[in-house]
């Protein structure tokens, strides 16, 4: 999925609508191609899990039983592309971005952060799901800030010198 510019990614990992209301927030199909009759009436999720920079996923349902098995939001798209790709289908047509894993204290200061700053991301274990996504997407917000959730070795910077008191 392309998202247009100035797109609001407080939308993502939120509401599950069809294809269409997608379509009038200015969300497209990557590789151009239409929706299947029956994807047409489906709700979906927008999914961003590399945040603005990376590829976006309207999720369907398919996409949540895989996470009945393992609520990994990865895990479940790694299984649905894979799939899709075994069907034949084509590759992603972005990229992900060249991205630097975060070390379990980078993710726990950033829960901490993002707490002492009033955002509520649940207990600081430094697994990013979706209640440390949603604390960031509203701290972004708050900050003028693309509101993407995702979260970077520089969102962590930020996270810490703000907690601690510092521009």
């Amino acid at each position: 999925m392309i998202a247009p510019e100035g797109f609001d990614y407080a939308l993502t990992e939120g509401p599950r609508e069809i294809p269409g209301w997608w379509a009038e927030r200015g969300i497209r199909a990557a590789d151009g191609r239409p929706f299947s009759t029956a994807d047409q009436q489906a709700p979906a999720e927008l999914i961003a899990p590399s945040g603005a920079a990376g590829p976006l996923f309207l999720a369907f349902h398919n996409h949540f039983m895989i996470r009945r098995y393992n609520n990994s939001t990865a895990y479940a798209l790694g299984v649905g592309l894979l799939a899709q790709r075994l069907a034949g289908e084509g590759q992603l047509v972005r990229d992900w971005p060249q991205e630097t894993p975060l070390a379990l204290t980078d993710r726990s200061d950033a829960q901490r952060a993002l707490a002492q700053l009033g955002f509520d991301p649940g207990a600081p274990d430094g697994i990013v799901g979706v209640n440390t996504r949603k604390a960031l997407r509203a701290y972004q917000a708050s900050r003028g800030l693309v509101a993407d959730g995702y979260l970077s070795l520089e969102m962590v910077r930020r996270l810490r010198g703000e907690a601690a008191g510092q521009p």
